[in-house]
């Protein structure tokens, strides 16, 4: 398992809630067609079809990475849970643009802040998904439930729960 946030290696959180990142409809991670998130290569979690050009934290800690093209963030947590946002499929050939981060690396967030606002527009009309999975990098350390199976999220609603 890739274990690309190094620093810290964490301690087991006794119970930690993710929440939506954006309005939009909920996938399993298996479903996300391409195969480094669907077959868990990066680690387990979800995934939303994200509608809303405001992109928030899904778990309060400290915004530990941006991508060079800023498609993707991590967050680590106190307890020294990793996740990953990755906004759409294939975006990473954007070079950056339609995405604007809005924390700086090594800020605080808390569950719901903006992190990164993106033109939804201009990332459709290059004809990329939208689906963006919600990683946590270091599930082996956590028991991952997903919460109810409805299909449409909005911002805030739990969509994992690890323990």
């Amino acid at each position: 398992m890739l274990d690309f946030f190094t620093k810290n290696k964490s301690k087991k959180a006794s119970h930690l809630t993710l929440h939506a990142i954006s309005q939009g409809n909920l996938i399993p991670l298996e479903q996300v067609n391409d195969p480094v998130f669907s077959q868990k290569m990066m680690g387990d979690g979800i995934a939303i079809e994200v509608e809303d050009s405001q992109i928030r934290s899904p778990i309060d800690g400290t915004l530990i990475m941006f991508a060079q093209t800023n498609h993707a963030f991590g967050i680590r947590t106190s307890d020294g849970v990793e996740v990953l946002v990755h906004v759409g499929l294939d975006t990473v050939g954007l070079k950056g643009e339609g995405f604007q981060p809005k924390v700086a690396v090594d800020s605080q967030v808390k569950q719901g802040d903006v992190v990164l606002e993106i033109d939804i527009p201009f990332i459709q009309s290059k004809n990329i998904d939208l689906i963006t999975p919600i990683i946590v990098s270091n599930p082996q350390q956590y028991t991952i439930e997903h919460t109810s199976a409805k299909e449409k999220v909005h911002v805030q609603d739990a969509i994992l729960y690890l323990r």
